[in-house]
């Protein structure tokens, strides 16, 4: 019984090895040629070709997908976190480009939006390598956020601002030969508890509420106006371990524009 029961089982195999006898010896053979040979077989055009060219678009859909929205953004939408909203401990640092607007005269628009756009591509691997992610982009303004954990880890959050400037130093050469400049930034950083949520129908998005962002907007905006490179709130500042190099200087307690109550702040330079 069991002899015939082995036999069948030879059997079996034995036919379908010849009936596809090319394709059954092409993984254990590793052979090239036959490897070649195989992809005309008729069970392949038909059945395993179609599966991964769907698997590929499916793929260069999400990929494309997650840089116009944002890395990690589809991951989010995918999983439901924010469908309804919640408070997160979250990090951001606003980076806004210094005379903007008198770029923008003298270039005109076509090549100060090809500057912006070099600009922010400079700006990818810092904040990359910083654990960040692009928040949103408003004109001339780019907003960085971090989880509170990953932010104040190894100071990434400052981090991201001096190695962004050095990402933006290295390339002067070719900015000063493209447009006669190279671009300045000044920037606000500030932390604490947000509202996310997604928001919008025909346009659905992930947005961040709270006064956090408003406080580190309105940094950005004294840095701007003191000549300061990066203004963080004391609050964030009594959190961060300073990289090496990285000096802090009291700026006061400082009356910013909507805000009823001072809020303390340094500068770092390095």
């Amino acid at each position: 019984m069991a002899s015939s029961r082995v036999s069948s089982l030879e059997g079996l195999a034995k036919q379908r090895r010849l009936r596809n006898p090319r394709s059954s010896r092409v993984l254990t053979s590793l052979d090239p040629r036959r490897f070649v040979e195989s992809l005309g077989e008729p069970h392949l055009l038909h059945y395993a070709l179609p599966y991964f060219v769907v698997l590929a678009i499916a793929m260069i859909f999400v990929l494309q997908m997650n840089r116009m929205i944002g890395a990690n953004v589809l991951r989010y939408f995918m999983a439901g976190r924010y469908h309804r909203p919640i408070a997160e401990e979250r990090i951001f640092l606003f980076l806004d480009l210094e005379k903007s607007t008198n770029l923008a005269e003298r270039l005109g628009s076509a090549r100060y939006f090809e500057l912006l756009r070099r600009f922010v591509d400079d700006l990818t691997d810092p904040i990359v390598a910083s654990r960040g992610e692009i928040y949103q982009y408003a004109g001339d303004e780019v907003v960085v956020t971090w989880s509170l954990a990953e932010g104040v880890r190894d100071a990434n959050c400052v981090r991201c601002f001096f190695w962004s400037r050095d990402a933006v130093a290295r390339e002067a050469a070719r900015y000063t030969r493209d447009f006669g400049t190279v671009p300045r930034f000044r920037a606000g950083l500030h932390g604490g508890t947000v509202t996310a949520g997604e928001l919008g129908d025909l346009r659905r998005q992930i947005v961040f509420v709270g006064d956090i962002l408003n406080t580190a907007a309105r940094l950005e905006e004294y840095a701007k106006r003191a000549g300061l490179d990066l203004v963080v709130s004391d609050s964030l500042l009594s959190r961060l371990e300073l990289p090496a190099g990285i000096e802090a200087r009291r700026c006061g307690e400082l009356e910013l524009r909507g805000k009823e109550a001072p809020v303390g702040a340094y500068s770092l330079s390095g």
